[in-house]
């Protein structure tokens, strides 16, 4: 009786546990999804694009990147960063950055009491 008792109690353990670590994987997924895709041209892989969603309590993240490499009349060269954070639906933080051939997009926007304040020209806009 008591090697049947002890038994049982291993057998519930790992039943539990193993319950503890299902609903904690449903649970992430549900808080965080990441998407990932090929960019094809022509049937060729020229690139890859990654989107990442992140629910924290009231505030959303969202992030994108995207890297393009390819040859159409000359070589082309992309590479995309964006994150924009949202808290109770109102977006408070952007960021873009884009190099192209070489050249670089930089925008990053703050929401700063009533405005949006566009942090690489010091520029402020209304929302």
């Amino acid at each position: 009786m008591k090697f049947f008792l002890s038994y049982f109690k291993r057998q519930s353990l790992k039943i539990l546990f193993a319950c503890s670590a299902i609903l904690l994987a449903i649970n992430s997924k549900a808080q965080q999804t990441t998407l990932y895709y090929d960019i094809v041209r022509n049937d060729e892989v020229i690139g890859h694009l990654v989107l990442y969603k992140k629910i924290d309590g009231n505030k959303t993240l969202y992030k994108l990147k995207s890297t393009v490499k390819g040859k159409f009349i000359f070589s082309y060269s992309s590479e995309i960063n964006e994150m924009v954070v949202f808290e109770n639906g109102l977006m408070i933080y952007s960021f873009f950055h884009e190099t192209e051939n070489g050249k670089d997009i930089l925008n990053e926007t703050k929401l700063a009491g009533d405005y949006f304040r566009k942090i690489k020209n010091k520029g402020i806009f209304t929302r």
